[in-house]
């Protein structure tokens, strides 16, 4: 993808707009592989901890997915807009041309028919592969040639991956290495295109505080991730600079 870029941590992040990335992906021919990473403060967290996470994120196409990281990046280069992974997920399918088929891997059962069905609702003409939600499993190694032989037999050319931070994007840095598709790991995008967790409020995404929007409606689950992990983002910032 031709874009300037901006340097952070070692990484290299696309400074494109969201107009840019969807005619990008729309464009996609299956003939070759390429990963694409939804990444906020949490995921540069994570590599800055996990070295392997880091070392695949130097290989493939990042964009910033967080005002606060938006912000940072903006500081360099170019400017850097933060795309959303559920406004990027609902543009490209919404706007798919008729050829272009798509495959969802990740979530449960229950969110997969709901996306499914709202997906085909807004684009009608939509082309659908095929889908699976993996159970839970926290070494994905021996399953990966599974869902790569079900994504070649499926001859899908974009794989939406939906199964949380890390682990979506060791999976779609394979599948992308693998195989001739666009693999696309955007989180919690499943969800929000399929209804089932409610999204932030704009006014409240465009001051940068959806994060802590998230982390009322979700304290349980999120508050490490945001309580914790925004003050080692802050820290890694600082000792990085």
């Amino acid at each position: 993808m031709n874009a300037p870029t901006v340097n952070f941590l070692g990484l290299t992040f696309l400074s494109a707009s969201i107009d840019d990335v969807v005619n990008t992906i729309s464009a996609s021919t299956g003939m070759e592989g390429r990963a694409f990473h939804l990444v906020n403060a949490f995921t540069l967290t994570e590599a800055d901890r996990l070295p392997a996470l880091h070392s695949i994120l130097k290989d493939d196409h990042l964009l910033c997915d967080g005002a606060p990281l938006a912000l940072i990046l903006s500081k360099r280069n170019h400017p850097v807009r933060q795309i959303r992974g559920a406004d990027l997920m609902r543009r490209v399918l919404k706007e798919s041309p008729e050829h272009l088929s798509h495959f969802f891997l990740g979530s449960t059962p229950s969110v997969l028919e709901a996306l499914l069905t709202n997906v085909k609702r807004d684009n009608p003409a939509l082309k659908i592969a095929g889908s699976f939600s993996p159970p839970y499993q926290e070494d994905f190694s021996l399953t990966l040639p599974v869902w790569i032989n079900m994504l070649k037999e499926s001859k899908a050319q974009v794989v939406w991956v939906g199964l949380g931070t890390p682990k979506q994007d060791f999976v779609v840095h394979e599948i992308s290495r693998q195989i001739p598709i666009t693999a696309i790991a955007v989180g919690a995008a499943f969800d929000y295109l399929a209804g089932t967790l409610t999204e932030t409020p704009k006014v409240i995404q465009k001051i940068g505080f959806e994060w802590l929007y998230r982390l009322i409606k979700e304290p349980k689950r999120l508050w490490r991730r945001y309580l914790i992990g925004n003050l080692k983002f802050l820290w890694l910032c600082i000792k990085k600079k």
